[in-house]
């Protein structure tokens, strides 16, 4: 059912627990994909730790994240994909609440639940959506709308059907960073996206959080944000959402 994809460079220091809280799932139907993407400390050895079928390792030259995510989707066997950053935690009902959200909502294309922001052990906040409660479980009338203050869909709550991944064409791989974001703007202007807002994924804050490439960012990162022009007249929600990106 699930491919899991995990894109790991330099994260010694969480890998491990990230890999247990996948491993831990209440529902057992998926693998795990795990792209080491040219890591220099000794998260390799920590990962190899790991003795089970459910888990594929494959090692690159970094390449950065784009590159490390759209690798693990082409190797892929499940129908729906999901990212796990190799530092952040799922709670034990990750797949299971995705699993259900699928069922009763086979409309959609993209999937997400709630998270929640922790530092270390110290809870920070849950991300909040404009008109969608806590409680809220279904199709998200307006998704740029409700992706302020905090967007719908951060990568480690997402799944998606492999077919859109290949469709939209992955992640933007001269992409070094905004990748996520620009990623969830493709899928939001196509497709119909529900969510399960009850929290199952605890984002970790710190200092080298997705810090997945050692090479300099090049070149002009920001140039996605005008990609979406007529998207924008048509929809003034996106274009307050691109201008708080921009801002």
């Amino acid at each position: 059912m699930f491919s899991v994809i995990i894109a790991v460079y330099n994260k010694a220091e969480f890998i491990q627990e990230t890999l247990k809280s996948a491993l831990n799932q209440t529902f057992k139907d998926f693998e795990i994909i795990i792209v080491n993407d040219g890591s220099t400390d000794d998260s390799l050895n920590k990962i190899e730790q790991f003795s089970t079928s459910k888990v594929r390792i494959i090692n690159q030259v970094n390449q950065g994240v784009s590159v490390a995510r759209n690798v693990g989707a082409e190797q892929a066997r499940g129908k729906y994909l999901t990212f796990l950053d190799g530092d952040d935690i799922w709670l034990r009902n990750h797949l299971e609440t995705l699993n259900r959200l699928i069922d009763c909502f086979p409309e959609a294309a993209m999937y997400s639940t709630g998270y929640c922001y922790i530092t270390e052990n110290k809870y920070l906040r849950r991300a909040r959506h404009r008109e969608i409660a806590s409680g809220y479980s279904g199709i998200v009338p307006n998704f740029f709308k409700s992706c302020l203050p905090d967007r719908i869909g951060c990568t480690s709550a997402i799944a998606l059907k492999k077919s859109i991944f290949s469709e939209i064409g992955g992640y933007k791989e001269n992409l070094r960073m905004y990748e996520d974001t620009e990623f969830l703007v493709n899928v939001g202007v196509n497709f119909r996206i529900a969510i399960d807002n009850q929290v199952t994924v605890k984002i970790i804050k710190n200092d080298n959080h997705n810090n997945l490439s050692n090479q300099p960012v090049k070149g002009n990162q920001l140039g996605w944000l005008n990609g979406f022009k007529e998207n924008e007249i048509e929809n003034k929600h996106l274009r307050r959402y691109l201008n708080f990106n921009r801002f």
